[in-house]
């Protein structure tokens, strides 16, 4: 009797302490999860999320000072979402070129001979963050 009672404290012990093993396993991945600090960014533009280029358009430089690299998520012209292509890397549309190198995005808006204004939104991912770019380019005032 006497060895029953101590094989099942024993037992007992060893599932209380497996489980608050398990326990702390799952607490510590969730406080991972979702504190990736925001991308920040060296460019000489002062608000990503609203960037108005002139109808002769224009080549902006992004430097992700934060993260070694990242890729497209997403990109949108004129309010159409593109999925990037095989490579994440790079855009090439009909006015729009995106190229990213490593830790630098470079996007060359062409000139717009239309009288209509026209819009880029570019979605950058690192993993389990994100943050984007919003481009209107003017039309011509003829």
């Amino acid at each position: 009797m006497k060895k029953t009672i101590k094989l099942n404290r024993f037992l007992l012990l060893l599932i209380s302490v497996c489980t608050l093993s398990l326990i702390s396993c799952d607490s510590v991945t969730e406080s991972l999860d979702g504190d990736w600090d925001p991308m920040t960014w060296e460019t000489t533009v002062s608000d990503i999320d609203k960037i108005e280029v002139s109808a002769s358009g224009a080549t902006y430089t992004f430097k992700c000072t934060n993260y070694q690299g990242f890729w497209l998520s997403y990109v949108y012209v004129d309010g159409t979402p593109i999925y990037p292509s095989d490579d994440v890397h790079q855009y090439v549309g009909e006015w729009a070129t995106i190229t990213i190198e490593e830790n630098v995005m470079t996007v060359t808006l062409s000139p717009n001979e239309s009288k209509q204004s026209r819009s880029l939104k570019i979605d950058a991912t690192a993993g389990d963050i994100f943050d984007y770019f919003v481009f209107t380019q003017a039309g011509t005032q003829e």
